[in-house]
C-alpha cells in the first residue's frame, strides 16, 4: 500500500469515529435531557442532514382519543425472519427495549437489526407495532396513535 493510500485510509477511519462519536454524543444529550411534550413532527423535507443521519425513527405517541401525548411508553425492536414455508415472522428482542416519554419516539440508526418492526405499549393501552422499517433505509417519521383498553373502538379486534 502507498503511503497516500495508508493516509487516505487513516483519515477515512478518523472521519467514520468522529461522526459515530458525535452521533453518539448527540444521543446521551437528547436521551438526557427529556422532552417536555410530544411535538408535532416537521416535514419530513425539512429534517436537517445530521438528523437524518442519526435518527432511523423520529415519531410521536399519542392517545387515539384525545391526540395527546403518552407520558411514559416502552418501545421493543423485533427483528424478522423468514422459515421454509415463506412465513415471516417477529422475535421481539425485550433486552433491547426502551422506556420513552412524554410522547417522543426516537430509534438512533446505528441500533437494531437490518430490517425490523417495533411494538409499542403502555399502561392503559393496546399495544401497537410499526410497518417494517430497514436499518438503513430513510429516514422515517411516524405518528403511533394508541388505543385505550375498553375503548368501544376496540370491540371485535385481535
Amino acid at each position: 500500500m502507498r503511503n497516500a493510500d495508508k493516509k487516505a485510509a487513516a483519515r477515512s477511519g478518523r472521519t467514520r469515529f468522529l461522526n459515530r462519536l458525535a452521533a453518539f454524543l448527540i444521543l446521551c444529550v437528547s436521551w438526557a435531557g427529556g422532552w417536555s411534550a410530544a411535538e408535532d413532527l416537521s416535514p419530513i423535507e425539512s429534517v436537517d442532514a445530521a438528523t437524518r443521519a442519526m435518527w432511523l425513527i423520529d415519531g410521536v405517541v399519542v392517545d387515539s382519543v384525545s391526540s395527546e401525548p403518552i407520558g411514559d411508553f416502552v418501545v421493543t425492536p423485533g427483528s424478522l425472519s423468514v422459515d421454509d414455508s415463506g412465513k415471516s415472522t417477529v422475535r421481539w428482542r425485550d433486552n433491547l427495549k426502551r422506556e420513552m416519554k412524554a410522547g417522543r419516539l426516537r430509534w438512533p440508526r446505528t441500533s437494531g437489526f437490518s430490517v425490523m418492526r417495533f411494538r409499542v405499549t403502555a399502561d392503559g393501552y393496546r399495544p401497537a407495532v410499526t410497518q417494517r422499517i430497514w436499518r438503513g433505509g430513510p429516514h422515517t417519521q411516524i405518528r403511533v396513535r394508541l388505543v385505550p383498553v375498553g375503548d368501544a373502538g376496540e370491540v371485535g379486534r385481535r
